[in-house]
C-alpha cells in the first residue's frame, strides 16, 4: 500500500461525531490520532522530496569546487536518520 493510499484510507476511517455538538470525548481523541497518522505520512514525503533535492547536487555545477559527494552523502545520512526515528518510511 503506498502511503497516498493509506492517508485516503485513514481519512475514511476518521469518526464522525455521534452528538451534534461533536464534543463526544472517544471521537475526538479517534480524529486526533488518526490527524497525527496522517501529518506523519504526509511529511515523510516531504523528506522524500528534499532527500531527492539534495541527491541532485552531486552534479551541481557551482558545487565543483568541494566535495560535493561527501557533503550530499552526510545530508542524506542526517534526513534518513530522522525518518528512521520518526518510524517514517515506505
Amino acid at each position: 500500500m503506498t502511503t497516498e493510499e493509506t492517508i485516503t484510507v485513514l481519512q475514511k476511517i476518521k469518526p464522525i461525531p455521534c452528538r451534534g455538538d461533536s464534543k463526544s470525548t472517544t471521537h475526538l481523541l479517534q480524529t486526533l490520532a488518526l490527524d497525527k497518522a496522517i501529518k506523519a505520512l504526509e511529511q515523510g514525503d516531504v523528506l522524500d522530496k528534499i532527500r531527492a533535492e539534495i541527491e541532485q547536487l552531486h552534479h551541481h555545477p557551482k558545487l565543483d569546487f568541494i566535495n560535493t559527494d561527501k557533503v550530499v552523502d552526510m545530508a542524506l545520512e542526517i534526513i534518513d536518520k530522522y525518518k528512521a526515528e520518526s518510524g517514517v518510511s515506505e
